[in-house]
């Protein structure tokens, strides 16, 4: 996985930042935008891990994960009749968020959106990256995947993260 996988196209940044569809901004923007990209192409360091674990149960209100139970009645539906889950992680490192920071505490608030904006559409074209081959992987199979769900959505609280790193075995994509 390389950051020309995900790399994002600025139309995407400027819808992030506010523009609306097939608006662009004018050229001192445009610039800004264009400069911060080829910045994030510098420092960002996408990577995924993942691991398919069999699904031991399915209630009307949770489901067991290779010996975890996760509660969420949404996730048990989704997961309702499948005989497989794929836990992962993901980043695109820590440095655009450190670099966010750094923008926004030396004033430069503006400059600290875009990047933020930045860091969000890499990890919304990783999240699809992943689960393009996660669904074609499932395809070969002759199985379907479905759509992919994650702790705080819903019904499923964001504690559910500390059980998805548990099944991951350590293999975190370098998130602590």
């Amino acid at each position: 996985m390389s950051y020309e996988d995900i790399c994002p196209v600025p139309t995407a940044i400027y819808r992030q930042i506010g523009y609306e569809p097939g608006k662009r901004p004018g050229p001192r923007i445009a610039g800004m935008v264009a400069a911060r990209l080829d910045e994030a192409a510098q420092i960002a360091r996408p990577a995924i891990s993942a691991i398919s674990l069999p699904i031991d149960a399915t209630a009307h209100d949770h489901v067991i994960v290779d010996g975890t139970r996760f509660d969420s009645a949404v996730l048990a539906g989704l997961l309702a009749g499948s005989s497989e889950a794929i836990a992962f992680a993901m980043t695109v490192g820590p440095e655009i968020e450190g670099l966010s920071r750094e923008l926004s505490a030396n004033g430069a608030s503006f400059d600290a959106m875009v990047v933020d904006a930045i860091g969000s559409t890499l990890v919304q074209k990783l999240v699809r990256h992943l689960q393009t081959l996660m669904r074609k992987r499932a395809e070969s199979r002759g199985m379907v995947a479905s759509r992919r769900f994650c702790p705080g959505y819903c019904d499923w609280h964001v504690n559910g993260q500390a059980g998805l790193f548990g099944l991951l075995r350590g293999e975190t994509a370098g998130i602590r």
